[in-house]
Formats: structure tokens, sequence, C-alpha cells
């Protein structure tokens, strides 16, 4: 067993998730190992995921995001995992990388998670580090000091974590869409001081190539919220309810 699994979260987009693992081998080989967590996909798309060789958790029904992601983590006994959507390709040709991120969490104990994607170029930095060259940009998890981007400090894109980590923070909740799940978790970061990082030179190095087939409600009518402030004003309140009640305002995000 390798110190490193890459965890790669799949539900009937097999052709996306070929194109994702096929870029992962190129840089990763055989030094790390391949694990998909698939949520009920059809037989004909189950049978060419075993054709591909790896190993394959499967829900007996349909989980859902967050429960699929359970299912998975809770497959794994790799030091690492780095968790991935089925629909994004790494574009990185630097065959060291394994080394530069397992290495940068070896030596940085409180770091919990490190991101490779869309981390928002507005979140405030509380801390940087240096690794061979490579600034570590430790993130300010405090709500109000980070408004209005505390609330996109988490994202289920392609992160990195330890294997204790759902152990502190708990597994994701099954909630029937996305979006509760990713943001009910992205709250548990901040009520628990989560320390979240990335590397400068490698912290956008994977493409989105499942935009259009994305699983996120989108609605083509402009709400009241569509301003980033407002927004943000919202998730703040919803914030300090959660905080208060322990409870997900899910209301709030119908």
């Amino acid at each position: 067993m390798n110190d490193l699994a890459i965890l790669l979260i799949h539900y009937n987009r097999i052709e996306l998730l070929k194109k994702t693992l096929g870029s992962l081998r190129k840089i990763f080989q055989n030094e790390v190992d391949y694990i998909v967590a698939d949520d009920s996909s059809s037989a004909t798309i189950i049978k060419q995921i075993n054709d591909l060789k790896i190993k394959l958790i499967q829900n007996e029904g349909t989980k859902g995001t967050g429960g699929n992601t359970n299912s998975g983590l809770l497959g794994i006994k790799n030091k690492y995992i780095f968790q991935i959507q089925d629909d994004f390709e790494i574009r990185n040709n630097n065959r060291d990388l394994i080394e530069i991120i397992t290495n940068v969490m070896n030596l940085n104990q409180d770091i919990d998670i490190i991101r490779f994607f869309g981390v928002p170029k507005n979140l405030r930095v509380k801390e940087t580090r240096i690794y061979r060259g490579y600034k570590i940009l430790i993130y300010d998890n405090n709500p109000i000091l980070n408004f209005p981007y505390s609330f996109n400090l988490y994202s289920d894109t392609p992160h990195l974590k330890r294997i204790e980590f759902h152990q502190k923070y708990g597994l994701y909740h099954e909630y029937p869409k996305m979006e509760w799940t990713e943001t009910e978790f992205s709250m548990r970061c901040l009520k628990n001081k989560a320390t979240i990082a990335s590397i400068e030179k490698i912290n956008n190095i994977f493409v989105h190539n499942g935009e259009e087939r994305s699983y996120r409600n989108k609605s083509k009518i402009k709400s009241k919220f569509s301003s980033i402030y407002l927004q943000c004003l919202k998730m703040l309140f919803a914030y300090f309810i959660y905080r208060i009640t322990r409870v997900f305002p899910k209301v709030l995000y119908n």
C-alpha cells in the first residue's frame, strides 16, 4: 500500500472519469493507490470501470455526493487522501509532485487540507511558509476577517488531506443536494478552525472538464441574492444559526 490514495468521486460520467484517471496516471503512475467511489452507476459503466483495473467501491443504491464520498473515505487506509471529482483533469508535468505535496504535509502537521483548484485570490493569507522554493499559503479561517470570501475556504474540488482528517472533523452529511453538503462542511471547517492551505506554484493544476455536466442546480432566474455581498451576508447569517443550533439551516438554501 502506498502512502497516498487518490479517491475519485464518480457517477455515470465514464468518459470524464477516464480522462481524469489517464491524466493522473501519467504523473503519479504506480506510486499511489487509485480508488473510485461510484454512486450506483449503470451496469454498463461499472463494467468499463472494472476494465480500468482500479479499486472500485460501489454503492448498492444512490447516496448522493456526500454519501458516495463517505463510502470511498471509509474504504481507505492510506496515510493521505487526494480527493478528486471525476471531471477534474490534472495539467502538470512535475514528476516530483507526489514528493512535494506529501513532504509539505509531513513537515507541517498543523495543515489539515491543501487545495489545488479554484482558491479565491482574495482569501486572506495569515501566514506564508517556504518549502524548497515553494510558497505555502495558510489561509485565515476567521469568518469575519475574511468576509466575504470566508465560506470559499473549503471546497470539494481537488484537495489533499490526512487519513485522520474525517476522524477529527467528521464525515460529510448525506444531504440530497450537493450544495447543502459542501456548504455545511465549509461552515464546519470554519467553526472548528480547520487549517487550509495551498502551494502557490501548484494551486491551480486542474482543469474542470465537467462544468456543463455538473450535478449542481443552476437556475437561470436571477435571485434576490444574486449580489455577491448579499449572498455572503445570507451565508454569514446562516453560519451564526449553525453555530448556535448546531443544525445546518437548509431552508435558506432551497
